[in-house]
């Protein structure tokens, strides 16, 4: 048994052993206080007995009664005295039944003073015995308590307190010599963990300072190149160095075209690895609604002519959200470009904004071939894009849900989508800090996206 499970039973059990002994003695007093009375009580009845007796005229129910009082009478050098005087009263003796009857009133008289001298010593003592009882009880709950609270719960409280500088990032503490007992057992493995944890700690500040040097590497040594190979692409198909033949300038458009994904490509992993180590600073500010949903369809004016998709706006509500209102139009115009990358020509991709009790919601409903169940978790991964869709007009990198995904988050959001096979998916976004003026009361598609709320 451990050391300090030892103590408390000890405890618990010389309490325990204690109160039993003096519960013991108390009853046994008691039952002999309970004696003595009865005793004195059958006194009682054979005085009074005795009182009506006469040698002159004899009684034989008397005579009876006295019998029996003898048969009740302890200890049994009292009946003696009962005896006597029994057999002088039947006798009819006179002066033979005065003898006896002084011999058994000074018995009695000495029992009833012996008895009530007992009784009330066993009064008091029984008193002082449930005193003891109760200081005993008190005394051993009281040394618990404290030996609990030196042992246990001090060494409790105090590897709280290093538990909670510890989760506040205040690693220097006092690590005392554990004690022989659970409680240093306890000590010890929380400092080991402690040790463990700043060992990795230091590791990953190495690996985040190493990520944040390669961030800043990569940012120029990725995009300067590819700046470089764009703007010579675009001064050969712009004839700048002189004629390109019909052949080549396909070869370029196709160059081009590959090098702009390849930009996009290399943007959207800087800029989800930025967001990862938490690098991407967001710059926060009022933004009206209406303008970013508005410049937002705007943007994907061409890219939805093309597709022959036409981006239906519904009532907007007037009012402004505090957001980074370049990542926020990232955001909507990534989910419209999904949208309409897997909708069916001449169909329609449907934008809407509410304004809920504590959040503003934006959806995107498409109605596409729609998304599995299967695929609708893990369509926020990286690197996770759906194969199936009969419109493949806009190239992707696969990232940029999960970009919108951690943008949304960063701004304290949450995102995610609906979606039926056959029926088309519903993506949706909401963010918290938001103020409303008026709803509007118009439905503009992006074939007058110019001025998506010009009627109020």
């Amino acid at each position: 048994m451990s050391p300090i499970r030892m103590k408390v039973f000890f405890i618990i059990a010389a309490l325990v052993f204690t109160n039993l002994l003096l519960a013991a003695i108390i009853r046994n007093q008691s039952g002999q206080s309970k004696k003595l009375q009865q005793q004195q009580r059958v006194s009682a009845k054979a005085n009074k007995l005795v009182s009506e007796l006469s040698v002159n005229s004899f009684d034989e129910s008397k005579f009876e009664e006295l019998q029996d009082l003898r048969s009740q009478v302890a200890p049994p050098e009292r009946k003696i005295f009962f005896s006597n005087l029994a057999q002088a009263y039947s006798s009819k003796n006179t002066k033979l039944y005065s003898i006896r009857l002084t011999e058994f009133n000074k018995s009695e008289a000495a029992f009833n003073e012996y008895a009530t001298s007992r009784v009330t010593y066993f009064t008091k003592t029984t008193s002082i015995l449930w005193l003891l009882v109760v200081i005993i009880t008190a005394s051993g709950l009281i040394y618990l308590d404290a030996f609990l609270r030196t042992n246990i719960f001090k060494p409790l409280k105090e590897i709280q307190h290093q538990m909670v500088d510890f989760l506040n990032d205040k690693y220097s503490y006092e690590i005392k010599v554990a004690p022989d007992n659970e409680m240093g057992s306890i000590q010890t493995t929380f400092h080991a963990v402690a040790q463990k944890v700043l060992a990795n700690v230091e590791e990953l500040k190495s690996l985040d300072k190493a990520k944040s040097e390669f961030l800043n590497i990569a940012s120029h040594e990725l995009r300067t190149p590819m700046t470089s190979i764009k703007g010579s692409l675009g001064l050969l198909t712009s004839g700048a160095v002189g004629e390109v033949p019909k052949s080549a300038m396909e070869l370029l458009a196709i160059a081009e075209e590959e090098t702009d994904r390849l930009i996009r490509l290399i943007n959207d992993i800087l800029d989800l690895a930025k967001i990862e180590a938490r690098r991407l600073p967001l710059k926060k500010e009022w933004v009206d609604i209406q303008d970013l949903v508005s410049q937002t369809v705007k943007g994907l004016k061409g890219i939805s002519s093309q597709a022959g998709i036409k981006i239906k706006v519904y009532p907007l509500p007037a009012g402004k959200i505090l957001a980074d209102a370049d990542r926020i139009q990232q955001t909507l115009t990534n989910l419209l470009s999904n949208s309409i990358k897997f909708s069916p020509k001449d169909s329609e991709v449907e934008v809407r904004v509410e304004a809920q009790s504590d959040r503003l919601l934006f959806e995107v409903r498409d109605h596409g071939r729609g998304i599995a169940p299967e695929n609708q978790e893990k369509i926020f991964q990286k690197f996770r894009q759906s194969t199936d869709s009969e419109n493949p007009l806009v190239k992707g990198t696969g990232l940029g849900l999960a970009i919108s995904k951690a943008l949304v988050e960063q701004h304290g959001g949450t995102i995610g989508l609906t979606s039926t096979p056959g029926e088309g998916s519903r993506f949706y976004f909401t963010l918290k800090d938001f103020e409303l003026t008026e709803q509007l009361d118009v439905t503009t598609t992006s074939e007058a996206a110019e001025e998506p709320a010009r009627a109020s």
